[in-house]
């Protein structure tokens, strides 16, 4: 009897070892993650600059957050959300955010005002010059979201694939519309002009007039309208 007691003390201890070493390990995991929300490791915001500064209201998932810029939220679960921007006499402005862990991007917004009429959603176009014949042309395969008809320079795109063969131009997808133009050293940039729109090259804001170039391996281009719209456009280079 002392024998069959001694084992089934020392099985009991085991057990309880192994209880108390799960209890140490789930003590820990729940102490860092108590430190990374203190030091705000988990979540994430955005610093918003809005023109005009004064008498707009800043919502965010439908609840009014702030009533002037610059406003700063740096304590945001990651994930999707919705800030909206109104203001008496302006259009008002939706932008749909989605935010990753421990990041803070930076969100210039002019707002228009109603007194002046929205742009033609087809920009006037630049006159195409014709590379030179030291310069190859650039080829880039492409892909929509939504699905869009892909124009460069006005021709639309077969299977979304182009070949940049001018010095400057246009390239459009749906209501994305971008002007380009290939620099001296032979590299492609893209610029847009202010639609009231807000726009985005990868996670980057991107400003109206300012020239970008691709990424290395590809490059999502973004467009978010006033209403909340999105279109995409993806630009990878081709063979």
């Amino acid at each position: 009897m002392v024998v069959i007691y001694k084992r089934t003390f020392s099985f009991v201890s085991l057990l309880s070892l192994a209880s108390l070493q799960m209890f140490f390990i789930s003590a820990c995991d729940n102490l860092n993650s108590l430190k990374r929300s203190l030091k705000g490791e988990d979540r994430c915001g955005f610093e918003l600059e809005v023109q005009p500064q004064n008498g707009i209201t800043i919502w965010l998932d439908g609840v009014q957050v702030a009533i002037k810029s610059p406003y700063l939220a740096n304590n945001i679960t990651p994930g999707s959300h919705l800030l909206e921007i109104k203001a008496a006499g302006y259009y008002p402005f939706n932008l749909p955010l989605n935010l990753q862990i421990g990041e803070i991007i930076k969100i210039p917004i002019a707002l228009r005002p109603t007194s002046q009429p929205l742009p033609s959603s087809h920009p006037h176009q630049t006159t195409a010059k014709p590379l030179p014949d030291s310069y190859k042309p650039i080829k880039l395969n492409c892909s929509t979201s939504p699905s869009a008809i892909v124009k460069l320079d006005g021709a639309p795109a077969k299977k979304c694939k182009l070949r940049f063969k001018h010095t400057n131009g246009s390239l459009h997808a749906g209501d994305l519309h971008l002007n380009y133009r290939i620099n001296a050293p032979g590299q492609l940039e893209f610029s847009f002009t202010n639609d009231d729109a807000a726009w985005m090259q990868n996670k980057n804001i991107i400003k109206p007039g300012e020239y970008f170039q691709l990424q290395a391996k590809s490059t999502r281009i973004t467009r978010v309208a006033a209403d909340g719209a999105t279109q995409t456009l993806v630009l990878k280079k081709g063979k």
